[in-house]
């Protein structure tokens, strides 16, 4: 499973993502700074092998089985 090579704070930033959450507010729930989020939330993507938030909500969706 994909899962494991993602952080807990890494699952966190998907989970916000998939919520529709901007990155200030992603930062501000983390308690980081903007940039901060914003290259997480990159090497999240990078990670997973997606292009953009939109992919992350749907294979966020796809693993907490909230797709059918």
């Amino acid at each position: 499973m994909i899962t494991r090579s993602l952080t807990t704070e890494e699952m966190m930033i998907a989970r916000l993502v998939s919520r529709g959450r901007t990155n200030a507010e992603i930062a501000t729930a983390l308690g980081k700074g903007i940039g901060t989020t914003r290259n997480q939330l990159r090497t999240v993507l990078l990670k997973l092998g997606l292009r953009n938030r939109a992919m992350l909500a749907a294979w966020y969706a796809a693993q907490s089985g909230n797709v059918r």
